[in-house]
Order: C-alpha cells, then structure tokens, then sequence
C-alpha cells in the first residue's frame, strides 16, 4: 500500500506482525507529515489504534508462549511447547 492511501481495512487478524507494524510505521509518518486533511488523519489514526493494539495483542501471545517454554524447560529439563492462551494468562 503506498504510503499516502488511506486503508479502510479494520481487521489485521489475518496479517503477520510484521505487515501490521510495517502499517503502523507508514500511518505514523503519513501524520507526522501534516498533509492528510483532520478527516483522514482522523481515519489513520483509528487504524493505528487498531493496529498497535493488534501488535500488542500478538507480542503477548509470544510472551506467554516464551512463558510456558521457560517453566516446562526449568521443570524437566526438556523444552516441550504448549498452546497458550491469552485469557487464562490472568
């Protein structure tokens, strides 16, 4: 996506961390340039909320994840994965 348009996607679900911070860096520097009117900043910056709260969402899955591979590592020596879930995380 160039780095002046607008996106009207509102689901980053599908996209990779990588596509999604890469978005969120061009939505950052196309406010930071000032030559977008208040309505589509006001748009961009909807899907900059969107996104970073996406990022965040995905880094603490990994983080969980990382979470339960250090206390299964610690415990029996071997490295065993587990599936990981935000919200029993608490």
């Amino acid at each position: 996506m160039a780095q002046n348009e607008v996106s009207d996607n509102k689901s980053s679900k599908n996209k990779s961390f990588e596509e999604d911070l890469t978005r969120l860096e061009e939505i950052v520097s196309i406010l930071e340039s000032g030559e977008k009117t208040l309505a589509e900043n006001l748009k961009l910056y909807e899907e900059g909320i969107r996104l970073s709260r996406s990022c965040h969402k995905k880094l603490d899955e990994v983080e969980g994840r990382l979470q339960i591979l250090n206390m299964e590592y610690a415990e029996n020596g071997d490295i065993q994965t587990s599936d990981f879930d935000p919200e029993e995380r608490g």
